[in-house]
């Protein structure tokens, strides 16, 4: 330590002693004064929930929050007018939270009914670190900067504290009644001394007199382990904001010369006259342009909640599961998010559930899958393991899941068996049924889309300037709160005349809060002269709904939500465990005094008369389930009905097996006061 402290105290003087000489001859500044910070950190780590037990299940991700107060000294032009160094010292408070569930399920008998707890261990740490930031930065604009180099830092505290958490369902806690203790026969914890990593800085330098304000953004790693004989490493992003006097000595005085004093003679002279403006307008149908004195903005958030179906469907005699499913490259793979399924049906949803269980398998190194493959009537037995095989094989060459971590049983599966007697039945048979230990993996997928309509959609920028010296270039661009949205300059159009310019609001990243749109043009004529002329229009945010899945209707203070159950098992009235999760959401977006309809589905497999019956079912059982969340939220006031929908052939289809068991299910539609809209 001592070693350490000696070089960094070498490495500073070594630096700020060119750097101070440098200063004065070139007058640069010297920087240094207070800094805050604020971030958030993605944790990976491999500690074992049970000591000595990796096999029981391992913290293996988290998330950290870190505050911290310091210092900076900012040194310019080290080597150039770009480039200079800064040293920070700064003390860190940090609260790191490791979550996990236990890779055992957890059951017991209640009633005679088998319960499976909802359980998770949670590690929190809480750590003191004083660090030492040796960063280069390099000037990018006139403003901004960027900077980089190691942080080297000493933890001088850490508590650890590892809970056993009962989440539930309903209200099952331990035996004394409590739903929290002390994890018992945890891996005993103890701090690690030396904190070191990079740091990337981006910063702007916003002078105000002598003092200069630096908000900056940060990007910073943790590579070594804040616990001892454990990986775990912390990759944080985060804001700072500093506060810089100007240190730089002055210059010193000029000798005093005595010179001869020369007659001057002023010549009077007019310069060539220099002047610019520019208007907004909107554009209507016509192409013709019509003042303008605000944009409407309307904003719609469309809330997609697409349940998934945990099996894949077959052809008959083949072994590669059918082409209706997306397959996608391992590039294709790296540049995958569940969002970019935003504004999809379910039934295209379900066409990618490949592609969201490999993205949700490579960011949960804990989670496992377990395949189960299956045959119809008349097919080789040899068919149910080489279809599971296609599938591990998408996963391990697409997204790099381990082999180890997909197991492929011969054991039949969880779903029933579809009566064979019809070729969907058949159909409904051919497939490979998906089963993880981690709940997350196989849970819905939910996307927000945000579509914005801006009226009038096109804004025309019109120029006008007088330039007596002849123009050497201009520019026109359309800024918002100093971003710039859009520009065109003479370097772009090859042209010294400056033409009338339209916008269309709707294909440019406009930001729908209240900034005005700014629009501008800059002039330089042929003597260096420059001028600039803006003109701003403001922007009216209409409204904001927010719409559940696609489904929702608002009148007055009312409104009306929509939901869909799916993939209910066959000739079975139970949701199963996907769902179950899903009416938790459903539950928690109920306000008091809604009245809620259940209607219940099922495909076209069966006898009619059987199939009003199960749809009666779905929907009785649901409704008892969603009736527990809401008696456990003290909504006893709540209305909820069920019908019998019997055969649904229209919202989802009945071609495919994935469209007959996303018909298999309910629909609720909640009616109810509208909350109050968010300031």
């Amino acid at each position: 330590m001592k070693l350490g402290y000696g070089l960094t105290i070498m490495m500073l003087v070594a630096l700020a002693v060119p750097v101070a000489s440098r200063a004065q001859q070139e007058k640069s500044t010297i920087l240094a004064g207070p800094i805050l910070g604020l971030g958030g950190a993605i944790d990976r780590s491999t500690i074992p929930v049970f000591s000595g037990s990796p096999e029981c299940g391992t913290f293996a991700r988290g998330t950290s929050i870190a505050v911290g107060a310091g210092g900076l000294l900012q040194l310019p032009n080290l080597f150039n007018n770009d480039l200079g160094a800064e040293l920070g010292l700064r003390l860190n408070s940090v609260r790191s939270r490791l979550r996990t569930n236990p890779v055992d399920p957890t059951r017991l008998v209640d009633n005679g009914t088998l319960v499976t707890l909802d359980r998770e261990f949670d590690l929190d740490v809480n750590s003191v670190v004083v660090a030492c930031d040796l960063l280069l930065h390099y000037r990018i604009a006139e403003r901004l900067t960027v900077a980089g180099g190691p942080s080297i830092g000493v933890r001088i505290s850490s508590t650890f504290n590892a809970v056993d958490r009962v989440l539930g369902p309903r209200d099952y806690a331990f035996d004394d009644g409590q739903r929290e203790h002390q994890l018992v026969g945890g891996t005993p914890l103890s701090r690690a001394l030396l904190a070191m990593g990079p740091v990337i800085r981006g910063a702007c330098e916003l002078p105000v007199g002598r003092v200069v304000l630096l908000p900056a953004l940060e990007l910073r790693a943790d590579l070594l382990s804040p616990v001892q004989h454990t990986s775990w490493q912390r990759y944080q992003l985060g804001v700072n904001l500093g506060l810089l006097f100007d240190l730089t000595p002055p210059a010193p005085a000029p000798a005093d010369t005595v010179r001869p004093v020369q007659p001057v003679v002023v010549v009077a002279r007019e310069r060539p006259r220099l002047s610019a403006s520019i208007g907004l307008y909107a554009v209507d149908e016509n192409n013709q342009r019509q003042p303008v004195a605000k944009v409407h903005v309307s904003e719609v958030l469309f809330h997609s909640h697409a349940p998934l179906i945990p099996a894949i469907f077959f052809d008959p005699g083949v072994s590669q599961f059918a082409d209706r499913y997306v397959r996608i490259a391992p590039d294709g793979a790296r540049r995958f998010r569940p969002d970019d399924l935003a504004g999809q049906n379910l039934l295209a949803v379900q066409h990618r559930v490949l592609d969201v269980i490999g993205y949700r398998m490579r960011g949960d190194t804990a989670a496992r899958l377990t395949l189960f493959g299956s045959v119809s009537r008349g097919e080789s037995p040899m068919l149910a393991r080489d279809r599971a095989r296609s599938l591990q094989k998408y996963l391990v060459e697409t997204w790099a899941v381990q082999p180890e971590r997909i197991i492929i049983s011969e054991s039949a599966g969880m779903m029933e068996r579809s009566n064979e007697n019809s070729e969907d039945g058949r159909a409904d048979n051919r497939r490979v049924e998906i089963l993880s230990n981690h709940d997350g993996v196989l849970a819905p997928v939910a996307t927000d889309q945000i579509v914005r309509e801006f009226d009038p959609p096109l804004v025309k920028l019109v120029p006008s300037y007088v330039a007596e010296a002849g123009v050497k270039r201009w520019e026109l661009s359309l800024t918002q709160q100093g971003r710039t949205i859009a520009r065109y300059s003479s370097n772009d159009s090859g042209k010294l005349a400056a033409p009338e310019m339209t916008w269309n609001l709707e294909t440019e990243k406009i930001d729908s809060g209240l900034a005005p749109l700014v629009g501008s043009i800059t002039v330089e004529d042929s003597t260096g002269a420059v001028v600039t002329a803006q003109n701003q229009v403001p922007l009216q945010l209409e409204r904001r709904v927010s719409v559940v899945e696609g489904h929702v209707v608002r009148q007055g203070g009312r409104e009306q939500l929509s939901y869909s159950l799916v993939g209910f098992n066959y000739d079975s009235p139970e949701p199963g465990r996907p769902n179950e999760l899903a009416l938790r959401e459903i539950a928690d977006a109920v306000q008091p005094g809604a009245t809620i309809t259940i209607t219940g589905y099922t495909d076209r497999i069966g006898e009619h008369r059987r199939n009003v019956e199960l749809s009666a079912q779905r929907a009785a059982r649901v409704a008892a389930l969603l009736h527990a969340r809401l008696e456990a939220r003290h909504l006893e006031s709540v209305q909820v009905t069920t019908a019998a929908g019997g055969i649904d052939a229209q919202r989802f289809g009945n071609d495919v097996p994935e469209s007959r068991m996303l018909t298999r299910g309910v629909g609720i539609v909640v009616e109810q006061m509208a909350p109050p809209a968010p300031k």
